[in-house]
């Protein structure tokens, strides 16, 4: 769950709204994508869920 909150969350630049509409229209992680944003990395990360 963690990559997938990161996947949107570097994808979406932190935009909570848009983190959370992808999340409940259950859109697909594109793995090669994230791979691609992952490593544009860097500092640590922490996600928060409630």
């Amino acid at each position: 769950m963690n990559n997938v909150l990161l996947y949107f969350a570097l994808k979406h630049d932190g935009d909570f709204e848009k983190i959370y509409n992808d999340i409940k229209a259950k859109v697909p992680v594109d793995e090669n994508e994230f791979i691609k944003l992952k490593r544009g990395l860097k500092t640590k990360y922490v996600t928060i869920v409630r």
